[in-house]
């Protein structure tokens, strides 16, 4: 990943969220699109921190069992792009009222 990937501030990245996550969403096994953060190192340990853009996804799949244009691409407009995988996501009841 370059240099590049890991300057965007705040704002920009959530309007690269903003313009993205359609794309995203449609694009196999994805079932969110988040703003996180990335480790400079990529080890856990790293005392900078970036913002990026997190892709969820209910199972990761490897590259090369997806077509190009079904990948989830490593960065978009300078954001790094950062895959998790969640499973599945259920949405939770409206009515709170009844602790459920």
């Amino acid at each position: 990943m370059t240099d590049y990937a890991y300057s965007a501030s705040i704002d920009y990245v959530k309007a690269v969220q903003e313009r993205y996550t359609d794309y995203l969403l449609h694009k196999p096994y994805v079932v969110g699109v988040s703003i996180g953060t990335l480790d400079a190192d990529g080890d856990g340990t790293a005392d900078v921190v970036y913002y990026c853009i997190v892709v969820l996804v209910s199972v990761k799949v490897a590259q090369d069992d997806l077509s190009p244009d079904e990948r989830i691409p490593d960065e978009l407009d300078g954001v790094a792009v950062k895959v998790q995988e969640v499973g599945m996501l259920t949405a939770l009841s409206e009515d709170f009222s009844a602790g459920g």
